[in-house]
């Protein structure tokens, strides 16, 4: 038997755990990650399928093309020959990617979302 489908019928013999264990199965909730982890998962602040998300590539359009016309007026016409980056976990999770998208957008990818929007 599959360990959520065990999990649940043992939950559903108990009772305040019950409640907590078929809540768990949402494991994208963080706040419900908090009661039950299940075993092979790891506790995330985000999910890193989903970012960037399509407003942190926005964003991070907008302030690539200002940074690099920026530095194309400092260097007379030229663009920079090399460009470095800080990519801090805490700046990716306030900001749902944004930094991930600049370096993205600095060389040449372009995400392609599935059908789940990830």
């Amino acid at each position: 038997m599959p360990y959520t489908l065990q999990s649940l019928v043992q939950s559903l013999s108990s009772s305040l755990s019950s409640l907590v264990s078929i809540l768990s199965l949402n494991r994208n909730s963080p706040l419900l990650r908090l009661f039950t982890q299940l075993p092979g998962k790891n506790i995330h602040a985000l999910d890193p399928q989903s970012i960037p998300t399509q407003a942190a590539l926005k964003s991070a359009a907008v302030v690539v093309e200002r940074l690099l016309a920026r530095e194309k007026d400092l260097n007379n016409g030229q663009y920079p020959e090399t460009i470095a980056l800080v990519l801090w976990g805490t700046d990716n999770i306030k900001t749902y990617g944004e930094s991930l998208a600049q370096v993205m957008m600095m060389v040449g990818v372009k995400p392609v979302a599935d059908s789940l929007g990830r």
